[in-house]
């Protein structure tokens, strides 16, 4: 009797994940204290509607100066995947929309190509698909593992830190590149930090570093009210001064706890009371921002 075919994750979680969004994709852009809502000069046609854009379209993503360069390069390869930019390596501190953008590449490929096979994934589910595959001893679970990532037509992979120090995956990383790259495919890795930095073998430096390095740079202060002030008004809000200062300067460089903080205003607003102090915002927010009130015992107001 055949063995039952059994792997860490399964191929239909792993190749897809849609979004909801269709037309052209749209740049918010902020610059200094200025907020520009501008269209792209790259539009993808409209597609089958999918569930991620909704969270991960590129018309949810805010471009600023510093990170420009990194956004319109996702766009071009969403546009032409296999012929822009091939490897593009994004790295940037946490927070700052490395995954936000893999996943709008992603989406946008889905959406508008769906004959190719386009596949997200976490460094750790690859590490542990490989991994798995390996201690099953059946030589034909690696060898379907390998044929999964190899024969991608877009192969996106997110927190590619996670492999440092673990040579057997990034072995098998190496020759999937080879695969993706020598089969005329796209591959598109994600990381906190730059190829150089990576303590891997030159060879595996070498190749993650051939194609675009793109920085995503954190927002500076004025930037991030600009951030602060577009989210909130996205999600029906508007918030004092004061307020959008106090998330400003406590959410330090991550759009992602900026997000969280005005997710828990929004809900305090819609269950309880819709006028949001600078106080009731920091009773709010201890929790998220690792702060307390100087009354502790004073309430929501």
């Amino acid at each position: 009797m055949e063995k039952e075919k059994q792997f860490y994750r399964h191929d239909e979680e792993i190749r897809y994940s849609r979004s909801m969004h269709t037309g052209p994709i749209g740049d918010n852009w902020v610059k200094g204290t200025e907020q520009i809502v501008e269209k792209s000069e790259d539009t993808i046609p409209d597609g089958k509607q999918t569930p991620d854009s909704y969270i991960f379209g590129f018309e949810k993503f805010i471009t600023f100066d510093k990170n420009m360069i990194a956004v319109n390069a996702a766009k071009k390869v969403a546009l032409k995947p296999k012929t822009a930019y091939n490897p593009l390596f994004i790295y940037g501190e946490s927070g700052t929309g490395k995954t936000h953008l893999l996943k709008a590449i992603e989406d946008a490929c889905t959406k508008n190509y769906p004959d190719m096979s386009i596949m997200y994934i976490t460094s750790e589910a690859f590490c542990n698909d490989v991994l798995y595959a390996l201690k099953s001893g059946e030589s034909w679970e690696l060898s379907e593992i390998r044929d999964l990532y190899r024969n991608q037509d877009v192969l996106l992979i997110d927190d590619l830190q996670f492999l440092i120090g673990k040579d057997v995956t990034l072995s098998e990383l190496s020759f999937t590149i080879d695969a993706i790259l020598g089969g005329g495919n796209q591959i598109v890795f994600a990381a906190d930090r730059p190829p150089k930095a990576f303590n891997v073998s030159a060879h595996i430096k070498t190749k993650l570093a051939s194609g675009l390095v793109a920085e995503l740079k954190a927002p500076s202060s004025s930037v991030r009210q600009n951030i602060i002030h577009v989210k909130a008004s996205e999600l029906g809000m508007q918030l004092n001064e004061d307020v959008v200062e106090y998330i400003s300067s406590n959410a330090g460089s991550s759009i992602g706890e900026i997000e969280g903080a005005l997710t828990s205003i929004l809900a305090y607003t819609e269950l309880y009371r819709p006028a949001v102090s600078l106080e009731t915002a920091k009773e709010i927010l201890k929790d998220i921002f690792g702060t307390e009130q100087n009354n502790s015992e004073r309430g929501p107001q």
